[in-house]
């Protein structure tokens, strides 16, 4: 027999070699499973104090690193800019909004088929043989045979996949992101109650910052007062009974400021607590000396509250994706009633040198059925859809409580907003009686007493202004919150301190905007919108820039922008102008009308009235048609130059481009010596004599209105921001502009105004000039807007006159255009039908460029004008704001044609083409 056959006996010494190896691993298994009982069984030990000490410390340490310090005065906005990056309750949300996100991304990888792969390596002692028995034969072998190596490793590679997982992990996914958008929902609701206990906490600490230095002399006086009573009671100087009463009011008044300096003291920790002050911190709120305490107005109805706050509120949200989740439960259970199909592929290895392939693959396919699942299906698909029910019905029940939450809450703002008006005029009249009681106040004990009380009342009375103008601005806060308005996507608490805070002020605002100005017309949309398109449009209550109302501004007339008006006028004479241009031809002149085109192309203007000679007259015609002032021989019109005077350019848009920095800081400086309410700094920003008021007959009569507007107020202030320039003055204008020594800018920006009788958002025009001494304000006015539904026109022109007489206007036309001017003679008819013709300069699509435009037309020539408005058929023909080309020579005048335009003696361009008709002109504002 070979050497290697396994049933031929071991020597002696290679048996006992062996009986050693198995003793070996007998007791290696015994020691690893002692050790593993061991190891279980070793009870955790608790942590140490000096453990907890290092634990506290590095947490106590951690939660006021990296914050900025505290350097001056806190805003209210830099509150909720600190509470948003460094509270420590919205940091909670935030993380909670991140494990949700990782929890989804990682619930994507079930979608994956299964993927494992495994390697084994077995060794025996012996070799694994065995005898055979043949069973046809019925005859057994007394040799052993094996297939198996003694040692030998094996390896497999096997992706699966199962039909029934795979559904079920899909709708897992869909739970996991519906709550990761739970938890987007949740920290807007961190946000939202926040914001608004900041507003509410910091005006609360306001009203402690501005007392609480009042409260210790009262505190003393009436220590004072005590002392000498009691030492009167000693010496028996007075009765018993009265002074014992006078000691205890004296008393009581001493237990009112103390209490009153808790509270005080409880309001500052609070707000300290919400932006992550350490406890104890001294600092300074940024409140005005003179504040006003005023409220801005919600004019939005309770149905378009009702609206935003069902659509914005994140309660409403979360209720609607748990309903989701729920309903994917359902599904769920459905699903694991139904037999799992799986799908198996793999790849396997084996070192056997018995084998005949050491490498093969497999594949196969398997169903699987867990029949109990039959018997429970019907009871889990049941519990599924009443967990489902359960979900809507307390949505509804939420949808029910956020209407209610509204009407409170805009009940609740009302109600502060009488209080604050109540304690205002209490507070009013308490100072008063205190001043009374100060100028009178004698030595004896009763006066003393008596004021003393007065003191303490006028505290007492002062801090219930203060508190009620914050819970004025805590119901206002609620509102927002109850609304579920969001700041702007730009507020990330990854920016910059400063930058936070300004990102949350411009927010702030255009929540005030937003609810104070004018109502959202997308609120009335939501019932015929798509979910999606709904939510787009209200994700903030603020109304889009160009929706925005304009107020008018403090210093200025209350029907400032006579436009307004003129509007109204406008819209009740069209029909009437409408009919008229129906009925009404142009009578026909003595001479055949032509129109004077110019060899250059001219803008649109503004309508002017009729006068015998060419002087600018400001008063509205009715254009019935429009049409060429005739002249007198005239020349053919050149092909090219009739194409050129026919054809309808579009107007350059405004090139607005981010204000110089010099230009920035006296925007600033001007706002702050008109929150200084001085008259003399406010006037000196101004350039005298050449600043031209808007709105008032006479430099004396603006510097009038203003002072007496400034004393009749008790606190101001005036912002600006958005600040932007426009460089590019039009040809004509600059060539004539840059002859002086001043610098012109036209400068468009957003004015903020708060003072004690008015709180508003106005969109400002300005004509800023640099002369030796700095710049000056030229022109100033607000930027006017159309009334809501009013139908806007194609364009506007620059008019300069407006006569009767067509050769007048042609031979004025002639004139401005020898100065550069693009100028363009239009006739037209009035409201008594009489012809009318007018010379104009310019043509706009906006109104903010014709605005500077007059204005600089103003400062450069002297010569008045108006805006005319003009619809888009009128601006066929009329030429864009350009430099013109130098005139043309005369052409010789061919054989008149029948039909063909007459020239004039000049040899200018004319042409006979009928313009359309015009719509009713209106006069500029300013006329």
């Amino acid at each position: 027999m070979p050497r290697n056959d396994p049933f031929i006996p071991l020597p002696f010494d290679q048996a006992l070699r062996n009986r050693r190896k198995r003793r070996g691993s007998l007791l290696l298994l015994v020691a690893g499973a002692g050790g593993l009982l061991a190891a279980c069984n070793n009870p955790l030990l608790p942590i140490t104090p000096l453990e907890r000490t290092d634990i506290l410390s590095e947490d106590r340490n951690s939660l006021f690193q990296q914050q900025e310090p505290i350097s001056h005065p806190i805003t209210l906005f830099e509150a909720m800019a600190r509470a948003l990056k460094y509270n420590l309750t919205h940091r909670v949300a935030l993380m909670e909004k991140t494990v949700a996100q990782r929890q989804l991304e990682l619930s994507r990888f079930d979608l994956l088929p299964q993927l494992s792969g495994s390697v084994d390596h077995r060794a025996r002692s012996n070799s694994d043989a065995a005898k055979g028995f043949s069973i046809t034969d019925q005859i057994s072998s007394d040799s052993y045979s094996t297939s198996q190596d003694q040692a030998k490793s094996t390896a497999k590679l096997t992706a699966t996949w199962n039909l029934l997982d795979f559904g079920i992990s899909a709708i897992q996914s869909d739970q996991e992101a519906d709550r990761q958008h739970i938890a987007g929902e949740n920290q807007r609701k961190a946000v939202h109650a926040l914001l608004q206990d900041v507003r509410a906490t910091y005006w609360k600490a306001a009203g402690a910052q501005k007392l609480e230095h009042a409260i210790g002399p009262i505190i003393q006086q009436a220590r004072q007062a005590l002392m000498d009573a009691r030492k009167v009671e000693q010496e028996r100087l007075k009765p018993q009974v009265e002074i014992l009463r006078y000691q205890k009011t004296l008393l009581e008044i001493v237990k009112q400021m103390q209490d009153l300096r808790h509270q005080l003291s409880l309001a500052k920790t609070e707000f300290a607590t919400l932006i992550n002050l350490p406890p104890g911190s001294t600092f300074q709120l940024d409140v005005p000396d003179d504040p006003a305490l005023t409220i801005p107005e919600i004019k939005l109805t309770l149905e378009e509250l009702e609206a935003l706050a069902l659509d914005n509120r994140p309660d409403l949200r979360e209720a609607i994706y748990q309903v989701r989740i729920s309903r994917g439960d359902v599904r769920k259970a459905m699903l694991r009633m139904l037999p799992g199909l799986e799908f198996q592929v793999g790849h396997n290895w084996d070192s056997n040198s018995y084998t005949l392939n050491a490498q093969w693959e497999d594949a196969g396919a398997r169903v699987v059925w867990n029949i109990l699942n039959l018997l429970q299906g019907p009871t889990a698909i049941r519990l599924a859809e009443n967990k489902e029910e359960l979900a809507r019905m307390r949505r509804l029940t939420l949808h029910m409580a956020i209407l209610s939450q509204v009407h409170l809450a805009y009940r609740q703002y009302l109600s502060d907003q009488r209080r604050l008006l109540a304690v205002e005029e209490l507070d009013a009249v308490e100072q008063r009686l205190f001043t009374n009681y100060n100028l009178t106040a004698q030595n004896d004990a009763q006066s003393r007493l008596e004021y003393i009380s007065a003191a303490a009342s006028a505290l007492m009375i002062r801090l219930q202004l203060f508190q009620a103008y914050a819970d004025a601005q805590n119901s206002l806060g609620r509102i927002f919150g109850t609304l579920g308005v969001d700041l702007t996507p730009q507020v990330s608490r990854n920016d910059a301190l400063p930058q936070l805070t300004e990102n949350v002020r411009q927010s702030i605002n255009n929540w005030n905007e937003g609810i104070t100005l004018a109502p959202l017309q997308q609120v009335a949309e939501t019932l015929v919108q798509s979910p999606t398109t709904r939510r787009k449009k209200l994700q903030s209550a603020a109304p889009p820039e160009e929706e925005k109302a304009t107020i008018p501004d403090y210093f200025l007339d209350p029907q400032f922008l006579d436009e307004e008006g003129g509007s109204r006028k406008k819209r009740q004479e069209e029909p009437a102008a409408e009919a008229s241009a129906a009925t009404v031809a142009l009578p026909p002149p003595p001479a055949p009308l032509a129109v004077a085109a110019p060899a250059a192309p001219a803008p649109v203007a503004v309508a002017a009235p009729t006068a015998p000679a060419p002087v600018a007259v400001a008063t509205p015609v009715v254009t019935n048609k429009a049409e060429t002032i005739p002249s007198r021989p005239p020349s053919p019109v050149p092909q090219a130059a009739e194409k050129k005077a026919t054809k309808a350019p579009e107007a350059a848009p405004i090139s607005l481009q981010e204000a110089p920095a010099e230009i920035v800081t006296f925007l600033r400086q001007w706002a702050k010596a008109w929150s200084q309410r001085l008259p003399e700094v406010y006037w000196s920003y101004y350039a005298g004599e050449k600043f031209q008021p808007h709105l008032h007959p006479s430099l004396e009569a603006w510097k009038q209105r203003t002072r007496d507007t400034l004393q009749n107020l008790t606190y101001l202030q005036v912002d600006v921001d958005h600040i932007q320039v426009d460089r590019e003055i039009p040809a004509p204008l600059a060539a004539l502009l840059h002859k002086g020594s001043i610098v012109y800018h036209q400068v468009i920006f957003r004015e903020g105004y708060r003072s004690n009788h008015l709180q508003n958002f106005t969109r400002k025009l300005m004509i800023l000039g640099k002369e030796s001494d700095g710049w000056k304000i030229f022109r100033e006015a607000p930027s006017p807007q159309p009334p809501p539904g009013s139908r806007q026109p194609a364009g506007y022109a620059i008019q300069v006159a407006a006569m009767d007489s067509a050769e007048n206007g042609r031979r004025l036309a002639e004139e401005w255009h020898k100065r550069g001017f693009p100028a363009i003679a239009v006739a037209s008819v009035d409201d008594k039908k009489r012809p009318v013709y007018s010379v104009r300069l310019a043509y706009f699509r906006g109104r903010d460029p014709a605005i500077f435009y007059r204005w600089l037309l103003l400062l450069a020539t002297g010569v008045e004008s108006v805006i005319v408005t003009a619809d888009e058929e009128q601006l066929a023909g009329l030429p864009e704001v350009l430099l013109p080309a130098p005139p043309q020579a005369a052409q010789p005048p061919p054989d008149q044609a029948a039909g063909k335009p007459l020239p004039n003696k000049d040899g200018k361009d004319v042409a006979d083409k009928k313009r359309p008709k015009p719509a009713a002109e209106e006069p500029e504002s300013e006329r």
